[in-house]
């Protein structure tokens, strides 16, 4: 009668691993508490401005930073095996599978196997359920990502949940003494307190989305979804929603058949004030989408996302507009410079507009590709050992494959101009090279890296029918050559050190007005 649904009742699993966290071997969370620098998070909170400790505590701050530091300094994203006799990429080949009854300490049910297509060689990657032996490993999928993150957290007292996605995602989520609520967490993605990601970021619907707790297991799709009437509509088509209570009343009572009267009520009490939270009235049918939420995905290969329908393709066709600043464009007078610039070590775009009297106005963006009009092949190398970062093709590409990046920009025709100025750095070796190309209508013009190219109002108008013309311009990138199995690495965009104080933008992109 229900569309498949074996899959939603089974979805909800009896396993919880998060509850053996307290019978992990105390050697386990010595070692989480001598990783993490807590001590500096701490210690930053209370050297921070008053305004900063006015919108949150310290135990939120924290966390916080926990989410920074686990993306970009601890935890690495599993994409696949290279050969460790020829450096080739191996293929995934099969999974094994294992029994409850038959799996080692660390709880691995599931062995994914490569084979190297070169030299016959095979690898395995243990899919571990084990945090304790994941802060060892530092690496694999969101799976992994969140059982670690979630053992941090709760090493540091915070009360955690594993929260899991039918289409395929977990996260986590963390509880807010400050603000008393369930606050999303997802760490893989260095992401706090956006739960409408998935859905309109990444274009997964949410259809069931289960949060499983030390002794509780809840269903929270409705934290997750903008779309209350359509969610609804599409569950129902889907599974029977008495089934799946029944189901979830099931787990509960296995979870708290130990527990004392009072921790149960007061277990039922917070879920009670949850589902407060997550009703809508009748004119919230379609909630509001705050921007934050239209973000493509960031982990794992670009190939990879979007095999999964994870990279929005409305956010890969972003135009930088003048026309953002429109309510600030009709209360000021003098605009003289309008600026986009990229700082690769923060991953994030600020798209700024001053007037004559130094006053700015500004919108930041982050990830460098939510800025884009255009890529392929391309990605963002991090280089922890040598504390660098930038844009490069993607690994797998050999010196035949072109990676290509367009940012498009959209003027007002209203204004006076007087020039464009570019500055795009970066670094090439070998025999790779970049090319640059300014467009604007039948307008081009090639330029070189590392070099400030200023056009000139005047020499536009000469060259352009406005008339005709769609009125904004764009600016191409292209990455060539190299030699050898490095040739993807051997030409960098915006090559930056991480740990620089301030910005650093090695694109910048400014527009001034006459």
């Amino acid at each position: 009668m229900f569309h498949d649904q074996n899959l939603y009742y089974k979805f909800i699993s009896e396993r919880n691993y998060i509850r053996e966290f307290d019978n992990y071997e105390i050697s386990h969370k010595k070692t989480a508490k001598s990783l993490v620098p807590w001590d500096s998070f701490k210690k930053e909170f209370n050297d921070s401005h008053n305004d900063v400790k006015e919108k949150i505590n310290e135990l939120d701050y924290c966390i916080i930073k926990l989410l920074e530091w686990f993306k970009n300094d601890f935890f690495n994203w599993f994409d696949g095996i290279k050969c460790e006799k020829c450096g080739c990429d191996c293929i995934f080949l099969r999974c094994k599978t294992k029994p409850d009854a038959l799996c080692d300490e660390f709880y691995c049910h599931n062995i994914e196997v490569y084979n190297c297509d070169d030299c016959g060689k095979q690898f395995e990657f243990p899919r571990y359920n084990h945090a304790g032996k994941l802060l060892l490993t530092r690496k694999g999928r969101c799976g992994e990502w969140a059982l670690t993150f979630a053992y941090l957290s709760h090493v540091f007292g915070y009360q955690i949940r594993i929260v899991c996605h039918f289409d395929d995602h977990v996260w986590v989520e963390v509880y807010s003494e400050n603000r008393a609520q369930w606050i999303h967490c997802d760490p893989c993605e260095n992401v706090f307190d956006n739960p409408l990601l998935y859905e309109c970021g990444w274009n997964k619907p949410s259809t069931l989305i289960i949060a499983y707790g030390m002794h509780e297991v809840r269903d929270v799709t409705w934290r997750y979804t903008s779309r209350w009437k359509q969610t609804t509509e599409l569950r129902r088509k889907l599974f029977n929603e008495k089934l799946i209570n029944k189901r979830l009343n099931s787990l509960n009572q296995l979870l708290q058949k130990d527990l004392s009267k009072d921790l149960i009520e007061n277990l039922e009490r917070n879920w009670i004030g949850e589902v407060t939270q997550f009703l809508r009235m009748p004119n919230e049918e379609v909630l509001a989408v705050d921007p934050k939420a239209l973000q493509c995905r960031s982990s794992g290969s670009i190939e990879w996302r979007l095999c999964r329908g994870e990279l929005n393709s409305k956010n890969l066709k972003h135009s930088f507009r003048l026309d953002d600043f429109q309510e600030y464009l009709s209360k000021s007078n003098g605009i003289i410079i309008w600026t986009i610039a990229y700082d690769c070590a923060k991953d994030s775009y600020l798209n700024s507009i001053e007037n004559s009297e130094k006053i700015q106005k500004s919108i930041e963006i982050e990830h460098w590709f939510n800025g884009c009009f255009e890529a392929e092949k391309i990605f963002r190398k991090v280089e922890k050992d040598w504390k660098m970062c930038y844009l490069s093709r993607e690994e797998q590409c050999s010196q035949e494959d072109i990676g290509a990046v367009r940012w498009r920009f959209f003027l007002a025709k209203h204004f006076n101009y007087k020039s464009i100025e570019i500055d795009i750095r970066g670094q090439t070796f070998d025999n790779a090279s970049i090319e640059l190309e300014f467009i604007f209508g039948s307008y081009r013009k090639q330029f070189s890296l590392n070099t400030i190219v200023k056009i000139d109002w005047n020499v536009l108008i000469d060259k352009i029918n406005f008339e005709t013309e769609k009125f904004y311009f764009e600016i191409e990138g292209k990455l060539l050559h190299g030699t050898g199995n490095l040739a993807w690495q051997q030409a960098q965009l915006f090559r930056s050190k991480l740990d620089h104080s301030g910005r650093n933008d090695f694109f910048r992109v400014s527009v001034y007005f006459d």
